[in-house]
């Protein structure tokens, strides 16, 4: 997805993906399970927006909000851990 290009690291060995899959893991369980739903039907069930607003009953804004700070916070976790610099 183009919208997260910029989030994930571009070059890993194995060791990386294992820390950037905890680091994954650990983002979704702190998110409220409404957002987390959010995150799961658009990145890992890759559903439109607007498949995302029926399923949730959210406004295209809400939903469009919700994945942009979603997307935002993941990418500040991986900066803080220096995996891409912002």
């Amino acid at each position: 997805m183009e919208e997260c290009g910029d989030i994930f690291p571009e070059q890993s060995n194995v060791s990386d993906e294992n820390e950037i899959k905890i680091i994954i893991n650990k983002f979704l369980m702190d998110l409220p399970l409404k957002k987390r739903k959010v995150f799961m039907l658009r990145y890992w069930y890759f559903l439109s927006v607007k498949e995302i607003m029926e399923e949730c009953k959210m406004s295209k804004s809400q939903v469009e909000v919700a994945l942009f700070r979603m997307r935002k916070l993941l990418k500040e976790e991986f900066e803080e851990r220096g995996y891409i610099h912002g």
